[in-house]
């Protein structure tokens, strides 16, 4: 159980003590598992407790949702069995002839899925270039468009949309504004705070931060009439995340402040290194001056620009495949924000559908040595 946390100053004395936690029954510090399916009733035949049935949640998961409620500032948050599973929850409850408008790029599994599910359930998609956000009004149909979707910062070229402005629009015209800030966490940006109606994130990434841990979360900045068909989406969908994930999440949000930070750090580093060679076409990394939305990444992101650069090798795909194929340190693998250093040439990873360019190696900085990764870069690089 949870005594009533201490008023802190700080969400990261509430993370690391997950809400200053404690079992009433043991004195342990650490949530335990409840790796139970079904819960017994009363004498009258009412729960005994919260839960009912595993496949709409459990204790485990129940204190994970309240640790992240307190980092996103949410009304309201709910964990899912993996970041699509929240997407496809999300779009459970739209109907046919509703509308929806998508930034474009987005991440690829969320895209690809958009294409396969939408045509099928009657949704109409709008998708908007980046640099089209702002004149997102003139795409809103007001009563029929349900949310625009938008990935800041963006995968695979880190592009910052300004979430405050955008969501003057969608206010005003009574359409949800939907951010995925997976690659914006609530430790360097709270996207409820700046104007998102929904957070959107994969758990899987910083938030868990050690690669053993598959999940997705929604945040509500207000509980209403969409926000009760999500939860009753996933009830029936038993899309909730698992208790042993539940845990491991726990124990990831306990170092997120400083495992950002530290990746954050060494990715600033690693970007303006790269920049000097030779060899780079072009970084892209939100936290150097040269990218096109750095102003608005500063401004929007305060403690840390995140882990995530990608590079445009000079060599074309010859190169960058070079480049992913003799790194010894850096790990060849898909994901993002955990304690380890990832390296992958994108379009291979995307698809022959992919519009990524071939050139373009994208990197997840750890929070391993700097010396290190660049050194090993470097001779993957030159050889």
């Amino acid at each position: 159980m949870n005594k009533k946390h201490r008023s802190t100053k700080h969400i990261e004395t509430e993370l690391v003590q997950s809400l200053h936690f404690f079992d009433k029954e043991t004195g342990g510090i650490i949530p335990r598992i409840d790796f139970s399916t079904t819960f017994v009733r009363d004498k009258n035949y009412q729960p005994s407790g919260d839960f009912i049935y595993a496949r709409e949640g459990n204790a485990t998961t129940a204190e994970a949702e309240k640790i992240l409620k307190v980092l996103d500032k949410s009304q309201d948050t709910l964990l899912f069995s993996s970041g699509m599973s929240g997407l496809i929850t999300l779009l459970e409850v739209l109907e046919s002839g509703d509308h929806i408008i998508v930034q474009d790029p987005i991440y690829y599994a969320i895209s690809r899925y958009l294409e396969y599910i939408c045509p099928r359930r009657g949704i109409e998609i709008s998708r908007i270039k980046a640099e089209e956000i702002y004149d997102a009004k003139k795409y809103i149909q007001k009563g029929r468009t349900k949310f625009l979707w938008i990935e800041t910062p963006s995968n695979p070229h880190w592009i910052t949309i300004d979430i405050q402005k955008v969501s003057k629009i969608t206010s005003s015209l009574e359409c949800k504004l939907i951010v995925d800030a997976t690659c914006s966490p609530a430790c360097t940006s709270n996207v409820l705070d700046l104007g998102a109606d929904i957070s959107f994130q994969s758990t899987t990434k910083y938030l868990n931060g050690h690669s053993d841990s598959l999940g997705g979360a929604l945040s509500t900045k207000r509980t209403d009439e969409f926000w009760d068909l999500i939860i009753e989406a996933r009830n029936y969908q038993g899309s909730v995340m698992s208790p042993l994930n539940s845990w491991l999440l726990i124990r990831g949000l306990k170092t997120l402040f400083i495992r950002f930070q530290k990746s954050s750090n060494n990715a600033l580093l690693l970007a303006k290194h790269l920049s000097k060679n030779s060899a780079v076409e072009k970084v892209l990394y939100p936290g150097l001056e040269d990218h096109p939305t750095f102003i608005i990444a500063k401004k929007q992101m305060t403690n840390g620009f995140g882990s995530m650069i990608s590079i445009k090798m000079n060599g074309g795909s010859k190169m960058a495949k070079k480049v992913v194929r003799k790194v010894k340190v850096f790990l060849p693998a898909t994901s993002l924000g955990s304690t380890e250093s990832l390296i992958e040439h994108r379009k291979l990873v995307e698809g022959p559908e992919s519009n990524v360019e071939d050139n373009l190696i994208r990197l997840s900085i750890g929070i391993e040595s700097s010396e290190d990764l660049i050194s090993d870069l470097e001779q993957a690089i030159n050889s």
